[in-house]
Formats: C-alpha cells, structure tokens, sequence
C-alpha cells in the first residue's frame, strides 16, 4: 500500500516542524489514511466483490483533513471473503439479500467485472444495532487514553527499585508513543484548528496522570481539549471502522493510532466474525511498550477483548494481574458478596462481561486458599517436617527422638523436647515479625508511589503504607511485601548471633539448648543402629571444634532452613523466571501474581495454555480416586471408601457373617472390595435415602429374607441389630442403576456406619427431607416397582417383635419387621402402607414410626427399638 506524502487540502508547512520526528511521523500517517480510505472509487481496484459503507445524510461531521465522509467504497475479491468463514458475510452474498443490497445503494445494473454488492452500512435500528451500540460504547479508560501520551512518569520507573540490571525496565518513564495513542476521532466536528494546523495537539504535555478530570476545570484544560471530548457511541466512527477493517481483509495496513479506534476496531471484526483479521494489529497494540500499561492499568477490559481476540500473552497478563487483586479480597476476614469499587490498591475496577463460568473467580478463591495454606503451614507445628526434604539435621533429631524414647533419661528427653519447641518456636517467631512489618519504605515505596501516580489522583491517593495495615494476615501473604521480607530475613540466626529477639526463645538463647542437649546427649553414649548417617558427611567442622556424625549441628541446620526457605519464597514470588515473562509489567510490583505453571492458570482456555476445553469440567470438584475400578461405563464408579466395615462380608447364597449380633446376609455381586456404591432409582437426584430413629436399639437381632421376588428380578434383604446405647440408627437405601447390584436392596449393620462416615450439610440434608416425601415420577419403573412392592399384599414375611411375638405382614414376597400390631396393625386389609407410595418413615411424637402420609397406627412398623438400616 503506498500513502501519500502530503496530507490532501493541505500544504506542508513553510518552517521545519519543532516537533520531534516520532511525532511528526505520527501525524503524516494520520492524513495519509484518511486519503486513503476516502479516495477510493467503485471503479478503482481490483476483485469482483464492491463493498460499501455509507453515513447518515443528515450528519456534518468531517474528517482530519476537512473533508466530509461520503459512501465509501472497496473492491474485493471473492475468495477471500469467503475464505474468512464469516456466516455474516456469506449470508450477505445470498441472492434475495443481495437484491435487497442493490436496492438500498441504487445499483439495478453493476459496474463491470462486478458480481456481488455487500452493503456494511449497520442498521439504524433494532436489536442488532442495540447489540452493536453496546459492544461499540467506549469504556472510560479508553477514552481517557489519549492521556498516556502527554504524561511522563517518574524516572524511578526504568531504573526499578534494585538499581541493578537486571531491573531495568526500558521505556517505563516515557510516555506512549503519538502513533498509538494521539489519532484524533473520525468526526471532527468542524474543529479544524486543532487537527490541521496546530499540531501542538501531538506534542506531549504536562498531565498529572491517566485520570479522569472534569474537562471543564480550568486547570485541566490545556490538556483536555473540546475535541478530545468523544461521544461514548458514534456511528462515523462505527462506519469508518467497518471500511478499515475491509481494508485489512484486503491486505492494506491498519493503522491504530488511538485507543478509541483500537477498541471500535476490534469490536468491528468480532461482530463480523471475522477476528483474526485484527488480531495481529491489536496484539502489536497492546503489547508494545510502554502502552502495555494499558493491561495494567484496565485489566477488565484488556482480558475482555483478548478472551475474545485469543490473544494469549495479553490474556494471560490479565488474568494474573485480576487474580492476585480479587484473592486479597477473598482472603477478607469478611469478605464481601460483591466485588469492591475499589481494589486493595485503589484501582478502579470495570467489567469484564459475563461468562458462564468466571475463570477469575474460580482461579482466585484457588490462589487464596494456597497461599494462605503455605502461611498456614510456616505456621504450623510441623513446618520443618513440610518445608522441605533437605533438612537432614532435623531428620536426625526426628531420629534421635526414637532413640531417646526407649533409651534416654527424663533429663535427656526434656532437653530434646525443649531444643525442638526453641527452634519451632523461634522460626513461627520469625514469621510473625515478618506478618507485623509494615508495607516497605524507601526506594521501593517510592517506586510504587510513582506506579500508582498513573491511575490514582494526588487528592484520592492514600499511601501505601495506611492501605496495607488494614490489611489482615492472610492478606499481607497475598502481596510480595512478605515473601521479600521473610526472604531478605532468610531465618533468624538460631546459633545467637543475631538480634536477641530473634535468636532467643523463653529467655534462652538457641545456641544455649543446643549446647544443653548435645552434652546430655554425648553423655547418655546411647546405642542407636537404625540411625542413618549421611556417608559423605564423616566429620563437620564448625566453630573449629570437631563433632562426631550423629551430634546435631546448629548451623548446618540454620543453612538447611535457609535453602528451603528461600526456594519457598522464589517460587511464591516467581524469581529467577525473568525470561520466561512473555510480557514486561510497569506498574504491577505491588502485586503477588500467579506464575505462568500456576495450578490457577488451569482455568485459562487450553490455547492460552490452560485446561479449559469448552465443556465446564475443570471448574468441577475432581472425581475422587476409583480404586475400587468402575462399576460400569459412564459416571457410576466405586472408590471403595462409601461403606465402611467392621466384618468380612462373604456370601453367597444366604451365609451369614457377621461379628456377634451384627450380622447379615450379602450377596456375591453386592461385594466389591468391602464397600457398596450405587445410585438410587427411587429419584432422578437422589443416591441416598435415610430412616432415621431416634429411639435407642435394645434388643436381640433378627435377620428374615426372601430368595428373590419376580418385579424387577430382585433380592430385598432385611437385617435388624443390636448396638445398645446407640442413639439412633442410622441406615441407606441405596439401588445401583448400573452395577450388578443394579436392583438389589441390601440391608447393613448400623453398628457398622458411624455418623462421622455420613455427614451432610444443611442443603445435602433439606434436599434429602424435601425428597423423603416425593412419590416415584411415572417413568421411574424401578421406584414404582418398589411402592407397589412395599404396598403389595401377594406373599407373607415374618418377623419378630420386640416382645418376642412373631407377627406377620401381607407383601408382595418382599420383607418387613414388625413390632406389635405390625406395620398394617390397624388396617383391615392387612396391607402395610396402604395410603402411601413411599418407602420411608419417620418417628411420631411418642417414639414409634408413622406413615409418611401422617397416619399412625400406635405401633412400631420397623421395630422401634430395632434397627433396620438399609443399603
């Protein structure tokens, strides 16, 4: 593409411009596309495609130049506008919308060597231009972008707070480049001074930052100018961006000199489907730097165009940098519902849109509670246990400690006691010191102060200092601040070379332990074979005094410490990784971001480098562990942990095996590892049911069955136990849709299920007291086999009461137990649940079970001093 030199309607000025020639440069471009894209004729180019975008004819906007924007026309090649795979753009090329295109742009007969007219004017009306109006409406950032070019930040920005060079950041105190950020709109709105003939509008300028002013203020109006005032929507701006992004579909360059064009732009081609035609433009855009402070600065709105653009690495940047804002507030001690206006750091958030599932939330409640679980373990008794694996010296007091527990004196095992409380307690001394601290002072202070500058006013901004000391503990582990300190401090000087706070515990220095454990130990002369001695170790030197292989050493322990701590703290704080940093970060040093091989970064779509497929599955607890294998093909599976045992649980046919009283019947498919797994068929969404007696089981066990009955083909077996004291009886009723014991009911022990191996929350436990009184939905065949069975009266089951009678029940071949009149002891009919379709029973007021329909026949139905625990 070739632009020409001199801007049309304008000569070139008499004297050499003062401007710089980046500037300079910035501005030829400018005038250069503008006559590029309003020179084109219907006749003039190549393809047989004619493309055309026309403007409302009662606008008097005009361009840069002074020129008032008329149709606009592109040719076109066929092939390559359906190489694109746009539906929207292939559907334009249709016949009876290409009849209604020719009617619109007055064209019954085409010019020669045209076969297709697609007009991309957008609709003055509807949804659609609803839809494209918000897409298209410039957030607030954008518009004040054109600031960036005009602020100069701090020096202090380039030469970072180590002074060293490897913490140099090149072109962080510059502003951003006049050709990114200093275009003017599309529709001038006839302020032509400013446009064509005082170009000081370009020259950078005295700002106090990229912050949002009223334009009207005095003071602010040297810098904010009327036409710097764009409107939120404008259609020039919407029309001109369409023939730009044609343009780019034809091979010409797409120039992005504003944010506001950069945003319309990409907002263009994604409502044409046709992205990855600006991809590359708008990555550059994003990217080069110092305008990558613009990702920093609006992460919202940069994560929202690269999720739709798939722009990886500036996704990537800010995903991380929402991350580690939005964990601080999760880790709150009461955190709110809804995100605050303001970050921790007094950046003001935007929207990102709506997503099915929030990758941001998801990764940051993650973030959090990893964090806060590395504080939680340097905090924790057995920190050196979990620090690490290269701390030997405590591995040999570990060792020691065994020794000394069958061999030692009282003396002996009192000293090795309070050496290991001196040093655990030292260390969690230590840590706490570093939670206490303040935020940091000096260069790095300063640095921040300078960062914040950018987006902050000077009236809003409060110090850095006042925000972190309202932050909690596990907040303060969110942010670098303590990771660089726990790091610079490495570990306290435990052999009492240090300050006396740190290298003292209980009024005794380290050094004084050590030197009382380790004469107690030389003395004791204990035998100790198990130990294990490093063999390269032999002899240690320190303090030229020689130490056998088996005594402890202070200070190879305090370097084991350090070396594990320090990798700690490196791998928290992404050190010694500057290479693998695919983006440069300007103002972001206040942050704790995740790094790029994070497990938070799995929530990340799979082509920026995370797991999300499309299907929802990596926002979904894990699957536990099937060791058991599977049941079946699909979902069902066993992990060998649903029923716990007490008993070996062999079968067969009617085998009875069991400890004591507790005893009970299973079947050969019904094993699998010692534990049962199934999903009930009585509901849709429930896999377990409960009966529920809160009277205490007192008497004998007896155990009845039925070989099998003809609905369903199953095997019903009942099962009563003893376990006195036992406050209520706790039992499962479980049907596997899928395993061999697909349609099985299986009675188990209550003994043998504690409290502890079923707990449900409040919803898992209302779900299942809503479901109790369901009845079995029309298509639940194998529910409604089971009422029918339950309210049956073909065959007859015997059982025991509490009292010793033997009652019985008129079933459909199936069991029941019951105690005194039995379940249907009041109903002449003899049926046991005659007004109800459900299974399950409750307690009535005075200890015995009750319909579920509310009936009560006085009696016990199950035995209320029995327990029927069903599985």
């Amino acid at each position: 593409m070739e632009w020409s030199s001199v801007p049309p309607a304008l000569d070139r000025p008499g004297s050499p411009s003062p401007l710089d020639l980046s500037v300079e440069n910035a501005i030829k471009h400018h005038f250069d596309e503008l006559k590029l894209l309003m020179s084109r004729t219907a006749e003039e180019g190549e393809g047989n495609v004619l493309a055309a975008v026309t403007f409302p004819e009662n606008s008097d906007a005009v361009a840069c130049n002074g020129s008032a924007w008329q149709t606009l026309w592109l040719r076109m090649s066929f092939p390559t506008l359906v190489g694109l795979n746009s539906s929207k753009i292939n559907a334009m090329c249709k016949p009876k919308r290409q009849e209604r295109m020719r009617r619109q742009l007055g064209m019954e007969t085409l010019p020669p060597g045209i076969d297709y007219v697609l007009d991309f004017t957008p609709p003055t009306e509807g949804s659609e231009l609803a839809d494209l109006t918000a897409a298209l409406w410039l957030p607030k950032m954008v518009k004040l972008w054109f600031l960036a070019g005009h602020y100069c930040p701090e020096e202090i920005l380039e030469s970072g707070h180590l002074l060293s060079i490897w913490d140099k950041r090149p072109l962080a105190s510059r502003s951003v480049s006049a050709m990114l950020v200093l275009g003017h709109d599309d529709a001038c709105r006839g302020l032509l001074p400013f446009c064509s003939m005082d170009r000081s509008e370009w020259k950078p300028k005295a700002v106090p930052g990229i912050i949002d002013v009223d334009p009207d203020a005095e003071e602010h109006s040297s810098y904010f100018p009327t036409f710097r005032r764009i409107p939120d929507y404008c259609a020039i701006r919407h029309r001109v961006a369409i023939m730009r992004v044609l343009h780019a579909v034809n091979g010409n360059g797409l120039l992005l000199n504003s944010a506001a064009r950069m945003w319309t732009v990409a907002q263009v081609a994604i409502h044409l489907e046709i992205p990855q035609v600006v991809v590359d433009p708008v990555t550059q855009w994003l990217i080069a730097p110092p305008n990558t402070k613009f990702v920093e600065i609006c992460p919202e709105r940069s994560f929202q165009l690269a999720l739709a653009l798939k722009i990886p690495s500036v996704l990537v940047a800010a995903f991380r940098i929402l991350v580690s804002e939005l964990a601080v507030d999760y880790a709150a001690p009461d955190p709110s519902p809804k995100r605050p206006a303001l970050t921790w750091a007094q950046r003001i958030r935007d929207d990102y849109g709506d997503l099915p599932s929030d990758p941001v939330e998801y990764a940051s409640h993650a973030f959090a509670e990893r964090i806060t679980g590395l504080l939680d373990m340097l905090r924790s008794n057995t920190v050196f246990d979990r620090i690490g694996t290269g701390l030997g010296e405590w591995a040999l007091l570990k060792q020691q400690a065994i020794i000394i527990h069958e061999q030692g004196s009282d003396e002996l095992k009192i000293a090795h006691e309070k050496l290991v409380q001196a040093l655990v307690g030292v260390f969690h001394n230590d840590i706490q010191r570093c939670l206490r601290e303040h935020a940091p002072s000096g260069r790095l202070a300063t640095l921040i102060a300078a960062q914040r500058s950018h987006y902050i006013p000077m009236h809003e901004r409060n110090p850095l200092r006042h925000l972190y000391e309202n932050l909690s503990h596990s907040q303060r582990a969110l942010t670098p601040f303590f990771w660089e300190s726990l790091l610079s401090q490495s570990l306290p000087r435990l052999s009492g070379h240090g300050p006396l706070s740190i290298s003292t515990y209980n009024g005794h220095t380290i050094q004084t332990y050590v030197d009382k454990y380790t004469t107690l130990w030389k003395a004791a002369n204990l035998s100790h074979p198990d130990v294990q001695v490093n063999p390269d170790k032999e002899k240690l030197h320190s303090n030229n005094l020689e130490k056998s292989l088996d005594e402890f050493n202070i200070h190879q322990f305090e370097s084991e410490v350090h070396a594990a701590l320090t990798s700690h703290c490196d791998h928290v704080l992404g050190k010694k990784r500057y290479n693998e940093e695919p983006f440069q970060f300007f103002l972001s040093d206040h942050l704790l971001l995740p790094s790029l091989n994070a497990p938070e970064m799995d929530f990340l779509p799979i082509w920026a480098g995370g797991l999300d497929d499309g299907s929802g599955g990596v926002f979904q607890d894990a699957i536990p562990p099937a060791e058991m294998g599977p049941s079946e093909p699909g979902p069902a599976y066993h992990t060998g942990y649903t029923i716990p045992t007490t008993g070996t649980r062999t079968t067969g046919t009617g085998t009875h095996v069991g400890d004591g009283d507790d005893t009970h019947m299973m079947d050969d498919d019904d094993r699998v590892g010692g534990s049962i797994y199934g999903v009930s068929e009585l509901g849709d969404h429930l896999d377990r049911f409960e009966i529920i007696s809160t009277r205490t089981a007192q008497t004998a066990t007896e155990t009845a069955t039925v070989p099998s009955m003809d609905v369903e083909q199953s095997v019903v077996t009942a099962t009563t136990t003893s376990s006195t004291g036992l406050g209520s009886g706790l039992g499962r009723l479980n049907l596997d849709p899928g395993g061999p014991n697909r349609r099985r009911v299986v009675a188990v022990p209550s003994s043998e299920i504690s409290s502890e191996d079923f707990h449900l929350d409040f919803k898992e436990d209302s779900e299942y007291a809503d479901a109790m009184y369901l009845q079995p939905a029309e298509h639940q065949a194998a529910g409604r086999a089971l009422a029918d069975y339950v309210d049956g009266n073909d065959g007859i089951t015997t059982g025991r009461s509490e009292r010793g009678d033997v009652s019985s029940s008129s079933k459909q071949g199936g069991v029941v137990a019951a105690g005194g009149s039995g379940a249907g002891g009041n109903d002449k009919s003899g049926g046991g649940y005659s007004e109800t379709d459900n299974f399950m029973l409750e307690d009535d007021e005075d200890g015995g079970l009750k319909d579920l329909d509310g009936s009560d026949d006085g009696g016990s139905t199950v035995g209320a001093d029995s327990d029927y625990d069903m599985v």
